[in-house]
């Protein structure tokens, strides 16, 4: 994923923190990452990819307590 064009400026941002002699590390988020995948692949609208995640991520890449109930 971080690969893809979406996250270009995450590459670039992890490129430059190194260039200053800093750490970068990925965060452990609460998403669904199939479902980035799937927006990624076109088969979902667009919204964690794009930065909607203020108002929420209408894609159902983000896991919450009722989205994640019935998971295994």
């Amino acid at each position: 994923m971080l690969a893809s064009p979406a996250y270009a400026k995450a590459r670039e941002f992890t490129a430059e923190a190194r260039a200053a002699g800093l750490t970068a590390a990925l965060s452990d988020l609460a998403m669904t990452w199939d479902v980035v995948r799937q927006e990624l692949a076109g088969t979902v609208p667009a919204a964690a990819t794009v930065g909607d995640s203020i108002l929420g991520i209408n894609s159902g890449a983000k896991r919450s307590v009722d989205g994640t109930t019935a998971m295994p």
